[in-house]
C-alpha cells in the first residue's frame, strides 16, 4: 500500500513539476542541508499554496545522520 501511493505521488509531483517549467521561479535561494548529530534524525518540511485553484501541499523528510532517508511523505 505505501509503495502504491508513493508511486501515485510522485507521478502527480513529476506531472505538476513538467506542467510549472516554463514558469519564473518566486524566490530564488541557495540552501544546503547539514545531518543531525549523532543519533538524532533530523526533519525537514516544506509547503506550497495554490491560491488560484484553492489547493496547498506539504512534503517531510526524515533523515538520518549520514543524510538516509527513513521517512518521506
Amino acid at each position: 500500500m505505501l509503495v502504491s501511493w508513493a508511486t501515485s505521488y510522485l507521478e502527480e509531483y513529476s506531472a505538476a513539476t513538467v506542467a510549472q517549467t516554463n514558469l519564473e521561479p518566486i524566490i530564488k535561494r541557495a540552501m544546503t542541508w547539514s545531518p543531525p548529530p549523532r543519533f538524532l534524525f533530523k526533519i525537514n518540511v516544506d509547503g506550497a499554496v495554490d491560491k488560484a485553484n484553492g489547493k496547498a501541499g506539504v512534503g517531510v523528510i526524515i533523515r538520518d545522520e549520514l543524510g538516509r532517508v527513513e521517512v518521506a511523505m
